[in-house]
């Protein structure tokens, strides 16, 4: 994003405190895994003030839809893991390596069961098999693409103080008339309607697409409007702030909901998260072993189980450098039957429980829920 880093990263830390209110309520919901997003631009207009000045809406809506997606409990953003390569002794990397052995929490767990060398002591000494692990033969960017895509634009944000009067700019890209008013005036209500998206990064094709409409009436605030130093605190510490936020939280359920419409018979968003095998599978105490994109960031638990396809990917041209036409399993039954035994931020380890047809694991293999671990019911008293 064209964004600040420094300066976003400020405003992401104060909006944070404002979400915190919605971690109990997600805790208190079904578990869900957490499908891994990027997240696009969100377009909107700036706005003006009767004063003259303009007010960086943009980057005020793009701030709060990023906290949106970090609360959210259907999606995470997505995180780099550790390229699937094995890196000889006397490689350059290996050798910067051994010259800083500190390895991220991923590393650290993927080197453990022996799926990357990274000429770093293994934290745990677990391995028992670390040389047997081949090199994967996965196209870079079926390694680094997340499962979706999010952007979309904020249609119309309206805040008004008198009938036609306010701030704001309409769904044809109107702007709201001031009617000349200067001095105080008391906010009668505000309303916000986007439009969100979610995209194939790779297939370059909409996945789902949904609008999420928020009014508040009542606003019951009141506002200097000449005052010339209102900047984003016109919407950041006013009840406005509550009504782009809960506008941006409707249009990610929508969202949800169109996936789950979309890709579920049941309804269930457990048929609609997926990940790919991105390392080849080895053979720990005498089991098969694989790894996956997934991990607790994604609210992953050891125990949680999955059935695995193997994927046959068609470009338009060469892999990576240009469009996927389709991914299909290649065959009708998955391969296996897995069950999470170690979880990393972003990363999973499995072993085979259960061989459903006779092949081999590939690199590229579909993931797919089973079934979620569920907690362990609380015992009756008598």
């Amino acid at each position: 994003m064209s964004f600040k880093t420094a300066k976003m990263l400020v405003l992401m830390v104060g909006i944070a405190g404002i979400s915190m209110g919605n971690q109990k309520c997600q805790e208190s919901q079904d578990r869900v895994l957490r499908m891994d997003v990027e997240v696009g631009k969100i377009g909107a207009q700036t706005l003006r003030m009767p004063s003259g000045e303009v007010i960086d809406f943009p980057y005020l809506a793009n701030s709060l839809f990023y906290m949106q997606v970090m609360n959210d409990p259907h999606f995470v953003m997505s995180n780099p893991l550790p390229p699937p390569t094995q890196p000889t002794a006397t490689s350059k990397v290996s050798a910067k390596v051994k010259a800083n052995p500190i390895m991220s929490e991923d590393e650290a767990m993927l080197y453990d069961f022996g799926f990357i060398d990274r000429g770093a002591p293994a934290s745990s000494g677990k391995v028992a098999a670390k040389a047997a692990a081949a090199v994967a033969d996965l196209p870079t960017c079926l390694y680094e693409s997340p499962q979706s895509k999010l952007d979309g634009n904020i249609i119309s944000f309206e805040s008004t103080w008198g009938a036609g009067i306010g701030i704001g700019y309409g769904a044809n890209g109107s702007v709201l008339p001031s009617g000349g008013v200067a001095g105080s005036v008391n906010f009668k209500q505000a309303k916000l309607t986007m439009g969100l998206r979610a995209s194939d990064p790779l297939m370059n094709i909409l996945m789902a697409s949904a609008e999420g409409v928020s009014h508040q009436a009542d606003l019951k605030f009141g506002l200097d409007l000449l005052n010339p130093a209102l900047g984003l605190d016109f919407i950041y510490k006013t009840p406005l702030v509550d009504v782009v936020k809960k506008g941006m939280s409707k249009s990610l359920d929508a969202v949800v909901k169109s996936f789950t419409n979309m890709m579920s018979e049941r309804g269930s968003w457990d048929d609609v998260w997926e990940s790919r095998v991105l390392y080849q599978p080895v053979i720990v105490d005498n089991d098969t072993t694989i790894a996956f994109r997934g991990g607790y960031r994604n609210n992953m638990k050891e125990g949680d189980t999955f059935v695995v396809s193997n994927m046959h990917y068609e470009w338009e041209g060469k892999a990576c450098a240009s469009r996927l036409k389709y991914a299909i399993p290649t065959t009708p039954t998955p391969v296996a039957e897995v069950e999470v035994i170690k979880v990393s931020p972003n990363a999973a380890v499995a072993k085979v429980t259960r061989y459903l047809i006779d092949q081999v694991i590939k690199p590229g293999a579909q993931i797919k829920i089973l079934a979620l671990k569920q907690p362990p019911k609380p015992v009756k008293k008598k």
